[in-house]
């Protein structure tokens, strides 16, 4: 036990002059312990609030991502479902029956009446960009685009699909009769004895999913886009981001025909790749909701992101936010907080150092008139006595032994005159 107190010691005297509470005078000791006792828990409560406040923004804005990257979903399963419900019933058409049920030389004189249908159908559903009908072998045979007519498509997906039996939903493709990006519904047509006699497309335009993706006002840093089951970006509000990958495409999916189709029939570059491996995991044939944070590089904001599956296509939504955008009340709240602690801190170090002035200005003068006691002055003026505290009742006790020595005093000089120095 003396060996600890010893080293102790040791370590305490090596402590600088200045830093040890020790050689501090009163003045500075009341201020100090006030200021910490004051900020101390202030300081660390603020610290704890705003902590918790950030996590539960934190919380909430990843649930409010996810819910709109749920909403946005829904609506374009519900386009999905319904232009796919559209097409169906279309391919049950009297007059479209009739037109691929005759024989060619007799299709002419029925054109008339279907291509009335067909337009229609275009003019009534202001969703649909064009509505074609094609023979078993790809041709179109009539279109409410006339560019269509006679051009053959037997080598999109959307002909295969329907000719398979099903009902077909293609990627967004470029036309390669307009040029313009879409979203390809196909249906086989099919006779009184269930034979596939043609094939219904109708025609969405791209620019109706990029609405309804970027449906909400986010701000500009923040947006809605659109990938497929392979990470390509088919709708964003940045048109040059569309038909970039989030991650690097292998050379066994480059070479499949529907890229093919997509991309390099349509003079389309290869999809040029973001490097976003972390994201990709995240979103690409996600089945479920969710969040994640990540960065477009190392030296960029951080970024939340909310993303939904659709159900309808292998598609995934994302709304994208920066995180230093909802943090920024938080970190005025932090300001303002900061601010507040100095202002408290001011004041307490002020009413801190008035505080101390009542208690060390009567101790300087006690001690002082202590002083010439001691160096043999006991004519000393009373110490002057401020309020009835202890340091008050301490001044009072020290006037009453210093007028008592003074009278001692005069009495033994009195005394001096009167008798020898020996008596």
């Amino acid at each position: 036990m003396k060996l600890i107190v010893d080293r102790l010691a040791k370590k305490i005297k090596k402590i600088p002059h200045w830093a040890s509470p020790l050689t501090w005078s009163i003045a500075v000791k009341i201020p100090v312990v006030l200021l910490v006792a004051s900020l101390v828990p202030m300081t660390t409560i603020a610290y704890y609030n705003l902590r918790q406040s950030l996590i539960s923004v934190k919380i909430t804005e990843y649930q409010n991502l996810e819910l709109l990257a749920s909403i946005t979903a829904n609506r374009l399963d519900q386009l999905i479902t319904d232009t796919q419900q559209l097409a169906i019933l279309v391919s049950l058409d009297n007059d479209l029956l009739s037109f691929l049920s005759s024989p060619p030389q007799e299709r002419p004189a029925l054109l008339p009446a279907l291509q009335r249908m067909l337009n229609n159908i275009n003019k009534s559903n202001k969703d649909t960009s064009s509505v074609l009908i094609l023979d078993t072998n790809g041709l179109c045979l009539a279109s409410t685009n006339p560019e269509n007519i006679n051009n053959n498509y037997s080598f999109r997906d959307y002909f295969h699909g329907a000719m398979q039996g099903k009902p077909f939903v293609s990627d967004i493709l470029i036309g390669s009769t307009t040029k313009l990006p879409g979203l390809y519904f196909s249906v086989p047509v099919r006779n009184t004895d269930k034979e596939i006699i043609g094939v219904l497309v109708i025609k969405l335009q791209e620019e109706l999913i990029k609405k309804i993706v970027n449906n909400f006002e986010l701000g500009s840093d923040n947006y809605a886009f659109l990938i497929d089951d392979y990470g390509i970006i088919i709708s964003h509000y940045d048109d040059s981001l569309r038909y970039t990958s989030l991650i690097n495409l292998s050379q066994e999916n480059l070479e499949k025909s529907k890229f093919f189709n997509r991309f390099i029939a349509a003079n389309l570059p290869k999809p040029n790749s973001l490097y976003l491996p972390d994201l990709a995991a995240k979103m690409i044939k996600t089945k479920k909701s969710g969040h994640t944070i990540y960065k477009k590089t190392r030296d960029a904001k951080q970024q939340i992101i909310g993303f939904s599956p659709l159900k309808t296509k292998p598609w995934v939504v994302g709304v994208e936010k920066s995180e230093e955008h909802f943090a920024e009340p938080l970190n005025k709240l932090a300001r303002q907080t900061n601010l507040s602690v100095f202002v408290v801190g001011g004041t307490v170090t002020i009413l801190a150092l008035l505080f101390a002035k009542t208690i060390v200005k009567p101790v300087q003068s006690l001690t002082a008139a202590a002083k010439k006691l001691e160096q043999g002055d006991f004519n000393t003026p009373e110490v002057k006595v401020w309020g009835k505290d202890e340091v008050a009742a301490l001044a009072q006790a020290f006037n009453t032994m210093a007028a008592g020595l003074r009278d001692r005093q005069r009495e033994r000089d009195i005394f001096g005159r009167v008798v020898s120095p020996e008596v």
